[in-house]
């Protein structure tokens, strides 16, 4: 197969980088702003079709080219029409934050915390799925529960369902803890305790908590060892902990990373507006804002399983995934293409002190 893809492939990633180079040239405004986002937003639901093909036999790269030689076709024309009428100055230099945790700080504060009550009644049932499908509901009942980048609260909210005796939720973002506490006075839930703080230096005692959690942070920052060890160091012996974050290779991540590049320097809030203008519904709106600007640190399997066993975690064992658009390992093994399309796909994974 490795041979029979070497064509396209190269000409996937030639396209891939031709894109995101005219996509960077565009005004970070205007229908400048406007244009990146669409072309965005157009292959992401593309790659989509190939992530969900109904013939899994169907090869990946050669399906993106026709998709990628049309945007950037559409790319050409509109840059040309933007340099003969001089619509535009040129743009001011970027004030993109280079501070991977401060990035992300001012990003989910302004994303997130703006979940009507119904989607996010529907988060938590997919976070409480998780656990369920992978047989860890009774590990939560009447424990002590943390969750590490708590955001809004929703996976507080699910351990609590789930039947833990106490959840505590710590954040970096004040306008998160804020929104976290709203929730939790509209569920009525009193077992919840939210506070801010940094998963470099919890402000915990050692061996507090009977449940450690982190969904979905860990991968944003640039120390994820100091963050792992903090973990281990309030995780009580005969714990447990659950991590999830992104792993390495794969055209997606490939595709996520160019449409970074193109999104550099442009305004979060008007990129949610123009997305939010097209009628798209609340999850997919903020899931994509999310990956148009999110930076992610892409893991490795055997170097995190690594790492983990060099802090002291034992019995480190991968998750299964529940909902249709989780990536995990069964499901890249089910899918001929799987590898080539999410390299090592989501990780999920427990792991015992």
């Amino acid at each position: 197969m490795e041979e029979k893809l070497l064509i396209p492939r190269n000409s996937f990633y030639h396209l891939l980088h031709e894109w995101g180079q005219l996509g960077r040239r565009l005004p970070n405004t205007g229908i400048g702003l406007s244009q990146k986002v669409l072309t965005n937003l157009l292959v992401y639901l593309k790659f989509e079709e190939v992530a969900f093909f109904d013939d899994e036999n169907q090869e990946p790269y050669t399906y993106m080219l026709p998709i990628l030689k049309n945007q950037i076709q559409t790319l050409i024309d509109l840059l040309f029409f933007l340099d003969q009428k001089q619509l535009f100055p040129s743009d001011d230099p970027d004030k993109f934050i280079y501070d991977m945790e401060q990035r992300h700080q001012d990003l989910w504060q302004i994303l997130f915390n703006q979940y009507s009550e119904k989607g996010y009644e529907k988060l938590i049932e997919g976070m409480s799925n998780r656990f369920k499908i992978n047989d860890l509901s009774d590990k939560v009942i009447g424990k002590k529960c943390l969750e590490i980048g708590c955001g809004g609260g929703r996976q507080c909210v699910s351990l609590s369902r789930l039947g833990a005796a106490s959840v505590v939720g710590v954040d970096f973002g004040v306008e998160s803890i804020k929104f976290a506490e709203k929730m939790k006075k509209k569920l009525a839930i009193g077992n919840i305790r939210y506070q801010i703080g940094n998963a470099y230096d919890l402000p915990f005692r050692e061996q507090q908590f009977d449940v450690v959690v982190s969904n979905g942070v860990f991968h944003h920052l640039e120390r994820m060892d100091g963050a792992l060890a903090e973990a281990f160091r309030v995780l009580k012996s005969g714990g447990w902990m659950w991590l999830y974050v992104n792993g390495a290779g794969g055209m997606f991540n490939d595709l996520m990373d160019t449409i970074k590049v193109i999104m550099q320097g442009t305004d979060k809030n008007q990129a949610l507006e123009i997305l939010r203008s097209f009628g798209l519904n609340e999850h997919k709106m903020f899931h994509l804002v999310d990956g148009f600007y999110a930076t992610y640190i892409y893991s490795r399997w055997d170097q995190l399983n690594e790492l983990l066993t060099k802090i002291g975690f034992k019995k480190v064992r991968r998750m299964s995934g529940t909902n249709p658009t989780d990536f995990n390992l069964n499901k890249i093994k089910a899918d001929p293409y799987g590898p080539e399309k999410f390299g090592e796909g989501e990780v999920r994974l427990i792991a015992c002190k």
